[in-house]
């Protein structure tokens, strides 16, 4: 009788957790600020965020473009773009930042006769207020003042340099002696003299914002996500039956599977335009100390099989956690050396497509720090 009490007392406990909600509060997080910043100047970026209690890490993908401190304020460093992510408790976003090349803008006469005075203007692209500096190579030809006031004093050449921001830009300035003519540049063979002015070709082209989403990389099977980008997108999922979907209001619904998901936001204005991610549903948030990867059989080859032209061979890798506690995760991002000679699936699925070896690695997910490297080698299924 003890032993049914048990059973019973058991099966309500489960059933009690079985009809809990999933979760008591919907997270959400956004990344704000702007997105484009010229060489040598700096934006901040923040989290617009309804979790109460927080700590935020900062990364730049490329920080010779950009580099990122921990505050969120980000220095152009270079032309070119990078991926910003922040890491806001377990949640992970990214943004997309372009840094502009910093131009100086210089507008002088060429040539001079000696005794006449001219202005050098000077523009540049930034919208910060920047000290403008003028230094002639040849004071004995030309003088230039800080107030870009320049003065031809004999026949020669001087190089103008004009320094705004840190940035330097050359002007070569000619004098010629009084009466001699001033000479016609030839134009660019780029820009002909009879190229119309309201060529369409010439104006530009619409700019094209990029799709940013703000939907964490690692989501935890009790968290509850709002789906959320910077226009208004349809929401998609790679497997909505077993691991996600989105529901009407973007919220984002578990199913009760665990493990990597494809999420597609598509323009509601323009079906061409979208963003895929790749998200990680996962039990716990425990990063392991260790991992490695193995094959339930102890094989590490896999024979090149192809029935009609299809490669019909594969070979399951899986990933355990060594020297770490009982509830450490094991999700984990799978990659190969060589994908012409074998490919690796998000689920450890290795699919071979040429002779040859391969190294497949395994990166958890919780700290790249950690991960595994295994050696597999694809052999001829005839044994030539």
């Amino acid at each position: 009788m003890k032993k049914f009490y048990k059973v019973l007392f058991a099966l309500i406990l489960l059933s009690a957790l079985i009809f809990l909600p999933a979760c008591k509060k919907k997270y959400s997080a956004t990344i704000k600020g702007e997105r484009s910043v010229l060489e040598g100047e700096q934006i901040t970026l923040s989290i617009d965020t309804n979790i109460e209690t927080y700590s935020l890490k900062w990364t730049s993908s490329n920080p010779e473009v950009a580099s990122i401190n921990p505050n969120g304020v980000v220095t152009g460093i270079k032309e070119g773009t990078t991926e910003i992510r922040v890491t806001i408790n377990d949640m992970v976003l990214d943004a997309i930042v372009t840094v502009t090349k910093f131009e100086i803008n210089i507008s002088c006469e060429k040539y001079l006769h000696i005794g006449d005075k001219t202005k050098m203007v000077v523009t540049h692209n930034s919208k910060l207020e920047k000290e403008v500096f003028f230094v002639s190579s040849n004071a004995d030809v030309a003088t230039i003042s800080q107030d870009g006031e320049i003065e031809a004093l004999s026949e020669g050449e001087t190089t103008i340099t004009v320094t705004v921001g840190g940035k330097k830009k050359n002007f070569l300035l000619k004098v010629l002696p009084i009466g001699e003519e001033i000479p016609i540049d030839d134009p660019p063979i780029d820009d002909p003299v009879d190229d119309p002015v309201d060529d369409p070709t010439d104006e530009p082209g619409p700019v094209v914002i990029p799709i940013e989403i703000y939907v964490p990389t690692i989501i935890k099977y009790d968290d509850c996500i709002i789906a959320t980008a910077n226009r208004d997108v349809t929401w998609y999922s790679s497997d909505p039956d077993n691991i996600l979907f989105f529901n009407e209001e973007n919220e984002i619904v578990l199913m009760g599977g665990f493990g990597p998901v494809t999420i597609k936001a598509v323009d509601v204005n323009n079906k061409d335009a979208y963003v895929e991610k790749v998200v990680y549903v996962v039990l716990t948030d425990v990063a392991p100390k260790e991992i490695e990867i193995y094959n339930e059989d102890g094989v590490y080859e896999v024979a090149l099989e192809k029935v009609g032209g299809i490669v019909s061979s594969s070979l399951q890798l899986k990933v355990r956690a060594v020297n770490s506690s009982d509830d450490a995760d094991t999700t984990v991002v799978w990659t190969t050396s060589d994908e012409s000679v074998a490919a690796i699936g998000k689920s450890g699925l290795v699919v071979p497509n040429k002779i040859g070896t391969v190294t497949i690695k395994a990166v958890s997910v919780h700290d790249e720090s950690v991960y595994a490297t295994v050696t597999i080698k694809v052999v001829s299924s005839t044994g030539k």
